[in-house]
Formats: C-alpha cells, structure tokens, sequence
C-alpha cells in the first residue's frame, strides 16, 4: 500500500505543471501544506492543436472558434489553456463539433487578448490532490471537476489511495534547498521540490511498522 501510494504521488509530482505556460500560474496552489499537495498538473495528456488560419486574436468574454486536429477527451463546460511559446490565454469549451471547439476565453483571464501568429495548442487546465484523511486513518487523493478559479479549483469526490496510515507530510523547498512555508503566494511560487513521508502502522500491534521518504524535483 505504501508503494502504491508513493508510486501515485511520484506521477502527480511529475506531471505538475505541464500543461501551463512557464511562468503563467503557480504549480503548487493554496490549500498546500504538511499534510495536503494541490497541483496544477497535466493528468491526461489531452490537448490538440489548432488548424485554422493565421494569426488568431482571442479577447477574453468574446466567443470564438477554432479549428483544431482533434476534439477526443474535451467536453462542454471544461477550462482549457490555449497557448503557444510565451503566449496564452485560458478559455471555457461552450460547444464541440468535428474538428471545431467553440471557446469563450474567460473573462477574468490575464490577459485579457493575446494574438496567436503560429498555430497554438489547446490542452485541459487541470489540477489535483493528495491528502491525509485523519479521520479515515487514509492518504486520499482527488482531481478537479471546474478549473474556473484557477487558483482554487472545485473537487471530485475523493478516492483512497493507501488505508491504515498513521500519518503523510510534505515538505517543500525552493532551489536553493531552503525548505519553505507555503504562506504567501510568493513562497509557493518558489517552490521547486517536494518530500514526502508516509508512515502505516501495524494492524495487529498498531505501532509504526513501515514508512517511504522520497524527495522529487518539479518539472
């Protein structure tokens, strides 16, 4: 079960980030600390690319289309990032047709219009969590339903990943190794690896039995 948990959260580690633009939005978002992680991250890989003509002008709150490669894995009412090299833009899915995505780019987007001169990619905004359930005795973890708020995403119903753990924390540091306190938006966004610890107990003796340490670089 330890491994199995550890496993879980060395993919979520790994996949933080990756579908944002550097530098656009923070990984680590508020409601981390020692016992919970929420991450932006790029859970399933699903994005496209946009093929219609150039340039494209998106302006948050003004509808637009897009021609796109694919639509496989996108949905109606889904946060998407539109986004290409330093460029980009996040937008609500309001219709899908072959090959056509109907967006509405948000209105409380920064910025507010951005221009695309080559072909941007469009992938889901999406964001995950792990968490110590103390009254479970369980390390659970869940993905977001609704991105709209970037920054405090709505939660799926969570799902456990390991039971008969007596605790899991996280520890984080910046680049230099100096751990740090997510406190501030400006210490989370300096935040560039994560430890973990996760200890289970023996259920015959209920002592600690077994643990896992890992420490993992963000992407």
């Amino acid at each position: 079960a330890l491994r199995a948990a550890a496993s879980a959260i060395e993919d979520d580690l790994q996949a933080a980030g990756q579908a944002a633009p550097e530098g656009a939005f923070d990984v680590v978002l508020p409601g981390s600390g020692p016992s919970r992680l929420n991450v932006r991250a790029g859970l399933s890989s699903v994005e496209t690319q946009s093929t219609g003509p150039l340039p494209i002008t998106l302006t948050a709150s003004v509808p637009a289309s897009l021609r796109v490669e694919a639509t496989t894995g996108f949905s109606t009412g889904k946060i998407v990032l539109v986004r290409e090299g330093a460029a980009w833009i996040r937008a609500r899915v309001d219709s899908i047709a072959t090959r056509t995505l109907r967006l509405t780019p948000s209105g409380a987007t920064e910025p507010r219009s951005v221009t695309f001169n080559r072909a941007p990619t469009i992938a889901l905004d999406e964001a995950v969590a792990i968490f110590y359930d103390a009254a479970s005795r369980s390390v659970r973890r869940t993905t977001s339903g609704d991105t709209t708020d970037s920054a405090r995403p709505d939660w799926n119903p969570a799902n456990d990943l390991a039971i008969h753990i007596t605790f899991l924390r996280f520890q984080y540091f910046d680049e230099l190794g100096a751990p740090l306190t997510l406190d501030t938006p400006a210490n989370r966004a300096r935040v560039t690896a994560i430890a973990y610890t996760i200890g289970m107990e023996d259920r015959k003796s209920t002592r600690l039995n077994s643990s896992h340490v890992s420490e993992s670089r963000m992407p």
